[in-house]
């Protein structure tokens, strides 16, 4: 790639995709917003290990992030230096007329970048990955799906959307089917999401998105067995990830003289809310927010210590919340609700248990199962370590590259 300064990780000013030429082996087009800080690009920690796996597999891929530079997020980490980054110029816009004006503009420049590659990558679901997927479509680019969400709403969900939203997500659907009619390969992070997706004769792997490397497998017998029972949750802070549920869950055991607590990492819009909750029931001695964590060592230190994991999702749709596989790789017992990909991912009873959506007396009950049944509890511990030792990095690099050297050939290198 010929970016004089600009393309490089030690240079002052982000590298343009509009500026960029190639040719490209291999671009990923992601939702991932980037800013330049300290001569790097940040992206979020997560999909810093998302995507890594494809740069370590495939080295020099470039990956086309959206720009966002007014958000210096806790939760940012520097991109992983096996991956090249093209910034969208522009894609801070806010607004509906300044965002369409921007999504115009990049049309012509996405088709460009896709026009010089051997091989693209679509994040799905991702506007500026449709946009990439119609580029190569047009261009006949080889290209392949990584899915990690859905356009469907989660079964027994009721999503209101503004009428502009209904039009888009008609519009996005059909680009689907095309998709589906045209990618040489689709991962999905579970196999719900192969289910939502319209018919396709391409061949269909499920990848867990897991940053938990073998080393990080943490091996105890039981949880629960000392002074407070302490709950942990780390996801982001909005209203339908049901956070005040578990709030409310909380204020119900201590009532009944439950000796309990709960630990929240994560940031976002609804934090706020969630701490006036906190206070409104008098729980502020009980529950502590520690903000955003970056995957890492420190994240891991709250699973350990942690004798409940509990994701109480209501709304937002779950593929396959990475927070159960580092609760099983942390020997934590899981409590979920029944949403999108999770009943495909936990096996209830034997990994996790699985309670209704926006049940708060279902989710009170089955943490205080738990709390009561120590069989019950070790059973659970052990079936996540089962499932955590299936689920590493390393695993799935082991699985992308088989899946690539049958079904796209010439995008490894002939060392790989």
């Amino acid at each position: 790639m010929s970016m004089p300064n600009r393309g490089t990780q030690t240079c002052a000013a982000p590298p343009y995709a509009d500026e960029a030429t190639g040719p490209f082996h291999q671009l990923i087009f992601t939702q991932t917003t980037g800013f330049w800080r300290d001569g790097q690009m940040h992206v979020a920690a997560y999909w810093n290990s998302t995507l890594r796996a494809h740069g370590v597999l495939v080295p020099g891929t470039t990956v086309v992030l959206t720009e966002d530079r007014t958000r210096d997020s806790q939760v940012t980490v520097p991109l992983d230096p096996s991956l090249q980054p093209l910034l969208l110029r522009g894609f801070d816009a806010r607004g509906m007329i300044g965002r369409s004006l921007t999504y115009w503009r990049a049309r012509s420049v996405v088709r460009r970048l896709v026009a010089q590659a051997s091989f693209v990558l679509l994040e799905h679901v991702s506007s500026v990955a449709f946009l990439a997927g119609v580029a190569a479509i047009a261009t006949r680019t080889p290209f392949y799906l990584e899915m990690g969400g859905s356009m469907s709403a989660p079964s027994g969900v009721v999503v209101r959307k503004p009428w502009r939203s209904r039009l888009a997500a008609m519009y996005y659907r059909g680009v689907e089917r095309r998709f589906a009619a045209n990618a040489k390969l689709l991962i999905a992070v579970n196999a719900h999401l192969h289910e939502t997706f319209p018919p396709s004769d391409a061949p269909k792997v499920v990848s867990y998105h897991s940053l938990i490397g073998e080393d990080d497998i943490f091996v105890r017998d039981d949880t629960c067995v000392g002074g407070d029972v302490t709950l942990f949750v780390a996801t982001r802070m909005i209203e339908s990830k049901g956070i005040d549920d578990l709030i409310h869950a909380v204020r119900r055991m201590r009532d009944g003289g439950r000796s309990v607590r709960l630990n929240v990492a994560g940031e976002g819009e609804y934090l706020p809310e969630l701490k006036k909750l906190a206070a409104e029931l008098q729980l502020e001695e009980h529950v502590t927010f520690f903000g955003g964590i970056p995957a890492g060592p420190k994240l891991w230190s709250h699973y350990r210590a942690a004798d409940i994991v509990v994701l109480p999702s209501r709304g937002h749709y779950e593929g396959t919340p990475r927070m159960i596989i580092e609760a099983w790789a942390a020997g934590a017992p899981v409590v979920a609700t029944e949403i999108g990909g999770i009943p495909n991912m936990v096996n209830r009873d034997a990994d996790g248990l699985l309670v209704p959506h926006a049940d708060v007396d279902a989710l009170t009950e089955a943490i205080e199962r738990v709390m009561d049944d120590a069989a019950l509890r070790k059973r659970l511990i052990a079936g996540g370590y089962a499932r955590a030792r299936a689920m590493t990095f390393e695993g799935r690099l082991k699985l992308l590259k088989s899946a690539f050297e049958q079904h796209l050939p010439g995008l490894l290198p002939e060392c790989g």
